[in-house]
């Protein structure tokens, strides 16, 4: 790793001692990274209000599971699952993820059920995207886009683009940029 950075094995193990601080220092990054979620201003946009909702799942898939830096967190993510040192360090970290993404999606979608409706189904977004990640098509991104829109379809009935004047409304910090 020292030789592929230009940084020496000394000035490596000088800053991260031990290789779980190494991986905790690049989850850190990972996340703060995903968890400043660009705009959809900048992005394709989405065909009409029934459209919405799957490319809103397809544009959070490519930003979120279907990169290398969400390929890389993924594994750090399945490290967690073992390493309950790594685990606890990152807890925290993991759970600020978890809520901006919730807030993300609560900002723009409601839920025939409300809003706990709609956090059970950004929890099953999330589980989906990481499964993807562990064990779906890996490099196959038709079949990976064929699943996200599978999932958009079977939740269209019950979940809705939230209207401007509902999310100007709402007191969720923005989380945005770019």
């Amino acid at each position: 790793m020292s030789t592929s950075t230009g940084v020496s094995r000394g000035a490596l193990t000088h800053q991260y001692p031990t290789k779980e601080s190494l991986i905790v220092a690049v989850a850190e990054q990972l996340l703060d990274e995903i968890r400043h979620i660009p705009s959809s201003k900048t992005g394709p946009k989405p065909n009409g209000e029934e459209g919405y909702l799957e490319w809103l799942l397809l544009f959070t898939s490519g930003r979120f599971f279907d990169t290398a830096e969400g390929r890389a967190l993924t594994e750090i993510f399945q490290a967690m699952r073992t390493d309950q040192s790594l685990s606890d360090r990152l807890a925290d970290q993991v759970a600020a993820w978890d809520a901006v993404i919730e807030a993300w999606y609560l900002r723009r979608l409601k839920a025939e059920g409300g809003d706990a409706e709609l956090r059970d189904f950004v929890r099953l977004f999330v589980f989906v995207g990481r499964g993807m990640l562990v064990s779906g098509p890996k490099e196959d991104h038709a079949a990976r886009e064929a699943i996200v829109r599978a999932l958009a379809a079977l939740a269209t009935p019950r979940i809705r683009r939230r209207p401007e004047a509902e999310r100007e409304k709402m007191d969720v910090a923005p989380i945005e940029r770019g």
